[in-house]
């Protein structure tokens, strides 16, 4: 009897300090003087707090903002995320990050690719977010990929995007200002809870040490204001995700390219020597395009998406711009009266005339996207696109109109954000008034963001 006594004492005792040991010690206050958030700053700042909630909810419940849903702040935020998450479109020249997409099919390869992105107000404290500037990045190479040897194209330009459009509709009864209220005032206590642990324990004081310690008074009172409307955002989008009805997104997007070559050999019937050794030609091919960007957003109807866009573009063009199937040339060395060894080859362009011309022609065309659920959170797509653009031949008349239909399957991170794109296209070419032979072909689009927005 005494041993199972002893022995049920040190079990006891056993898991009397295992217990303990999964319970955190409670904090404990430390002495104030070690933390550089004094009673008056604080007071300073409660007062800051308690004007921007006042402010929030006399904002959110004034009739000429009865369109939001959310608080301003948290709008501007959440049109700013929507529409970094657009990975489609023509030729992906929409995300607010940086961006890369690489098209692979019958005419060689194509990337684009956009390295710096400056967004004017990407703060939404700061104000609407309306504006992109970015630089772009395109080429177009052989059949090989990031084969540069051969390649065809290469441009550098400027891009301004104009978001004309946010227009956001809510389910019937979301919005409810008394409930909102309630939730501002949520944020507002628990924003102040941060401070006010952060004057009594250390480690509540190291998560924000960085923004108290600051000398100016108006660093501090900004940090602790973006500190408010971003717990107000988290509680915001998180709440009204699934209450949103339709959400539409317009943009203008201009796209100067002042830096553009196409860099190419051909075969001159006129001059001879060309066949021994093809001409080397690189011609100059800046251009300007403006287009209208649409989409349509229903969150309700399993994440349908519509997105259309139209562009018209102006560009220097030549005799061979537009035609993409040049021919493979062969040097052959002649080692005796009957037999030949091949020195060299390469992908050239025959000329059906001397004459080498060059000027400015105009593009049109058009796109729509259809995207939809189809299975647990899995997207995909239905890409066409059709345009009309100028050759320059004899009659100025003369386009080519490529039309392509495309099966896009977007794939999502861990996170649940779009990552890369897999689209599988079918494009055919249409010449008019030339004589040049129709053609259709097969090919992939891979879309992959690099940065986060």
């Amino acid at each position: 009897m005494k041993k199972l006594t002893t022995v049920l004492l040190l079990f006891s005792c056993l898991l009397y300090t295992k217990v303990n040991a999964q319970i955190p010690p409670p904090k404990k206050p430390v002495d104030s003087t070690l933390m550089k958030l004094s009673n008056i700053k604080f007071e300073a700042i409660k007062k800051k707090l308690l004007f921007y909630k006042d402010t929030t909810n006399l904002i959110y419940n004034h009739k000429k903002n009865d369109h939001y849903l959310v608080s301003r702040y948290s709008f501007r935020s959440l049109v700013q995320k929507d529409y970094s998450k657009i990975t489609i479109g023509e030729n992906s020249f929409t995300k607010v990050g940086r961006f890369a997409t690489l098209q692979i099919d019958e005419d060689g390869s194509k990337f684009y690719f956009s390295p710096f992105v400056f967004v004017v107000k990407k703060d939404p404290l700061k104000g609407d977010f309306d504006y992109i500037h970015s630089i772009d990045i395109s080429g177009e190479m052989s059949k090989k990929v990031f084969d540069f040897k051969n390649k065809k194209t290469l441009k550098a330009g400027y891009s301004f995007t104009w978001i004309s459009k946010k227009k956001y509709e809510y389910t019937f009864k979301a919005r409810d200002e008394a409930f909102h209220e309630e939730m501002v005032r949520a944020a507002y206590m628990k924003t102040i809870e941060k401070y006010e642990n952060a004057t009594k324990y250390f480690s509540d004081y190291l998560d924000i040490a960085d923004e108290v310690e600051k000398t100016d008074q108006t660093k501090v009172h900004k940090g602790a204001k973006k500190r408010f409307f971003k717990t107000l955002e988290e509680m915001e989008l998180k709440y009204y995700e699934e209450k949103w009805a339709t959400k539409k997104i317009g943009w203008f997007k201009l796209n100067i390219t002042p830096f553009s070559w196409d860099n190419f050999k051909y075969l001159d019937p006129q001059i001879a020597s060309s066949l021994s050794k093809p001409i080397d030609k690189s011609v100059y091919t800046g251009n300007i395009k403006l287009s209208y960007n649409l989409l349509y957003t229903a969150p309700a109807v399993k994440k349908f998406q519509f997105y259309w866009s139209a562009f018209v573009a102006l560009s220097r063009k030549h005799s061979l711009s537009e035609i993409s199937n040049p021919s493979q040339w062969y040097n052959l060395k002649k080692l005796t009266d009957s037999t030949s060894t091949v020195t060299e080859d390469e992908n050239v362009f025959s000329m059906a005339s001397s004459e080498f011309k060059s000027r400015l022609r105009p593009d049109i065309g058009a796109q729509v996207i259809i995207l939809f659920d189809v299975f647990n959170d899995t997207n995909i797509g239905i890409d066409l696109a059709s345009s009309f653009n100028g050759l320059v031949t004899s009659s100025p008349s003369s386009y080519v109109n490529s039309t392509s239909l495309g099966l896009i399957i977007p794939f999502k991170d861990k996170e649940g954000n779009n990552g890369i794109n897999f689209e599988l296209f079918y494009q055919r070419k249409s010449y008019l008034n030339t004589s040049l032979k129709n053609d259709g072909f097969w090919g992939i689009k891979f879309g992959l963001p690099f940065t986060k927005p």
